[in-house]
């Protein structure tokens, strides 16, 4: 993983290196032991805290630790794809970062949800499933491209190009086959702490990736029309983000690095160098940051994702 040109804002502390194959493995089966496995969603065995021993144990963690990490992550479980998070500057002032990270996505936190309105359109998501942060709980809405699958002329012209140098929006449209309204379900595997944790603990923990809900089937007329119109003309469309009807959040596309496919061309950058990341990348999805911010979604309340010209996905947080 590229990490040159990384300033962290918080001071880091040297520690013992995660980047060893057995250290960071050691770390990525505590961490995924963390996360749902297939039917936990409805079983309510989602997020388990690990602590603040955990934390104490590796304060000190560097991002290239972090990455080591999600790279041993991958290959030890499914993953669905990326997320890139921090992808505007109060964002990255929260994380204390000054560039977008990303993580991946395991597959089993990735859920489907009907458009709001259908039956059983709202995803639940008891309140026993979200662990013990309360301070990091809620929702994002955020567009989500699904790319183009293996074996696809698209990915060997990317492979290409990135091969030679980065890569921009324009070269990384080519390997998009989809692009959809999706909401990232916030939650932590840290639980209740005495402090904040370091930056890249906080990517660790994939930047408080709790799931992903995706809505590939809304109703509104921009979600019919051919892929090359809708990507010229999402990045413009309004996202409103409501809890229990309130208003809380408002935004867009343009609020994503200026361009959600510009948070994809930089996952791409990051990946390419690293050998055989990048095209692992086919057929997956790449959740691009949010458009509102992080909305704080309480035990009983509803949280909804509004996307102008497609439709609204909702999750609710049920009470215990």
């Amino acid at each position: 993983m590229r990490t040159a040109g990384r300033r962290m804002l918080l001071p880091l502390r040297p520690q013992r290196s995660l980047q060893s194959a057995a250290a960071a493995r050691e770390v990525a089966e505590y961490m995924l032991a963390k996360r749902m496995t297939p039917g936990d969603f409805e079983a309510g065995a989602y997020l388990r805290e690990p602590g603040t021993g955990f934390l104490a144990a590796h304060a000190d963690m560097t991002l290239a630790d972090a990455y080591a990490v999600h790279a041993a992550m991958e290959e030890l479980a499914p993953h669905g794809g990326y997320k890139v998070g921090a992808t505007n500057a109060a964002a990255q002032k929260g994380f204390g970062v000054e560039e977008p990270f990303c993580a991946p996505l395991p597959a089993a936190a990735i859920r489907s949800a009907a458009p709001a309105g259908a039956a059983g359109a709202a995803l639940t998501i008891p309140a026993a499933e979200l662990g013990g942060g309360e301070g990091l709980r809620g929702g994002e809405a955020e567009w989500c491209f699904k790319l183009k699958p293996e074996g696809d002329a698209a990915w060997d012209a990317l492979l290409a190009a990135a091969a030679r140098d980065d890569v921009d929006a324009a070269a990384i449209v080519g390997v998009v086959n989809d692009l959809f309204p999706a909401v990232e379900v916030c939650a932590t595997r840290y639980g209740t702490i005495p402090g904040p944790p370091s930056a890249p603990m906080k990517i660790l923990d994939g930047g408080g990736n709790g799931a992903v809900v995706k809505a590939t089937a809304l109703p509104g007329p921009d979600a019919a029309l051919p892929l090359a119109e809708r990507l010229a003309s999402f990045a413009d469309r309004a996202v409103v983000a409501r809890v229990d009807g309130e208003v809380k959040a408002e935004g867009s596309g343009r609020d994503v690095l200026g361009d959600p496919l510009n948070a994809l061309a930089w996952l791409a950058n990051e990946l390419r160098g690293s050998p055989g990341r990048l095209g692992a990348l086919a057929g997956r999805i790449v959740m691009t940051g949010t458009c509102v911010g992080l909305v704080r979604v309480l035990p009983g309340q509803t949280f909804a994702a509004d996307f102008e010209g497609y439709g609204v996905i909702e999750v609710d947080f049920p009470g215990a």
